[in-house]
């Protein structure tokens, strides 16, 4: 799974994670639903459409420490358990 912060990019049904969520307790999960698209009027004009479709806990990140990486973009593993499915 792949932690997103703003300004970048996917493959189309990537699975990600992105932000914290109730308070920095949790993290919304979701897949990369659609095609890169440019408004160059816009704050941020790189996007793609997501479906965030649950949150996970913060501490089912698989080393709990690996969520500290300053990087933009980086893979974590998630304990499958926490995950559940789609929907929740």
């Amino acid at each position: 799974m792949w932690v997103a912060r703003p300004r970048t990019h996917f493959e189309l049904g990537a699975a990600l994670a992105s932000a914290s969520w109730g308070g920095g307790t949790g993290l919304l999960l979701g897949e990369v639903t659609g095609d890169s698209v440019f408004d160059g009027r816009e704050l941020l004009p790189h996007r793609r459409p997501v479906c965030f479709d649950r949150v996970v806990p913060r501490g089912a990140v698989r080393p709990p420490a690996s969520m500290q990486d300053p990087r933009s973009l980086f893979r974590v593993t998630v304990d499958p358990a926490a995950v559940g499915p789609a929907g929740r």
